[in-house]
This record gives structure tokens, sequence and C-alpha cells, in this order.
């Protein structure tokens, strides 16, 4: 079990590395766009978001399901999923659907962006990017503490780091446009 443990989260990594560089490169053709920088700069772009979601990203997403669940069922996870002890595995679980949802939606987003179809402007793609990093401390937090966690305490500490990650966002947008 502890290979599978060790894949499943190989895969994690390559997963995440995805959906954290994916929507970087999205905000640097959103930018080329605006500055009217040449044609090749942008197909090179799109090529490498492209290959970067279809050769690492999405099997590695497909790898983690299939080891995750694996796990799940191997450990007996999923019976306690909906008890009030295993009631982390179950807000996880949700977690990483929202993180599915996440991902798909990047790939619509690359469609658009292909057919120059995306209205979504560079800093709304900086603000779109912060959500794998919060899905990621969410995610992390809950597997660590576990049943130890208060709810309160998690919710009111994402707030704050989505505060945070907005502000920071906003006062790189102001010093970039000085």
């Amino acid at each position: 079990m502890q290979y599978i443990k060790a894949i499943h989260i190989i895969f994690v990594i390559t997963w995440f590395a995805g959906l954290f560089y994916l929507p970087r490169l999205f905000v640097y053709i959103r930018e080329a766009d605006e500055k009217k920088q040449s044609h090749d700069l942008r197909a090179q772009l799109i090529l490498m978001a492209d290959r970067l979601l279809y050769i690492i990203t999405w099997p590695s997403a497909v790898l983690t399901f299939i080891f995750g669940n694996w796990i799940m069922i191997k450990t007996g996870y999923y019976k306690i999923m909906l008890t009030s002890g295993g009631s982390w595995m179950g807000i996880k679980y949700l977690l990483v659907i929202a993180l599915y949802a996440y991902h798909i939606s990047l790939d619509v987003f690359l469609r658009k962006l292909k057919n120059n179809a995306l209205t979504m402007n560079s800093f709304k793609l900086r603000l779109y990017n912060e959500i794998p990093t919060v899905l990621l401390i969410a995610i992390v937090m809950l597997v660590v503490v576990k049943s130890n966690i208060s709810a309160i305490y998690g919710v009111f500490g994402l707030l704050i780091l989505v505060v945070v990650l907005i502000s920071a966002s906003y006062l790189y947008r102001r010093a970039r446009n000085k």
C-alpha cells in the first residue's frame, strides 16, 4: 500500500505543477494579445499550454484519481467519509472535486484561447490562478490535521489567505502599471 500512496503523491505533485503553470501561460498569452506582440510568440505559448495540459496535466489528474480512489477502497476510508470522525475525508473529497472542476475550466479556457474567444483579461487570469493554491492548502491541512481541525478556524484561515492573495495581486498590478 505504501507504494500506491507514493505513486498517488507523485501524480498529485505533477498534476498541481500543471495546474499552477497552465494559468500562468494563459496570462502570458493574454498579455501578448493585449500588447499586440508577435503571432509567433502567441503560437509558441499556445503550443506549450497545449502540451502541458494534454501530456502532463490530464494524465496526472487521471492517475491521481485512480490511485487516490484505490487507496480509499483498500484502506476503507470510503466507509468513514460520512461519519463524524471521517468528515475530513468527505470534505477533502469535495475539495478534490472542486479541483477537477477547476482543471476542466482550464481545458475550456485553452480551447477559447486557441480561437481568440477568451474574454478574461490577464489580471483576472492572475486571480483565477490562485484557486489551486487555496485548494491545495485546504486539502493538505485536512489530510494532516484531520478531525482535530475546527471548521470555523479552517474557513477563517482560508478567507484570510484569499484576502492576502487578492491584495498581493492588486499590489503587483499597481506596481507594474507605474
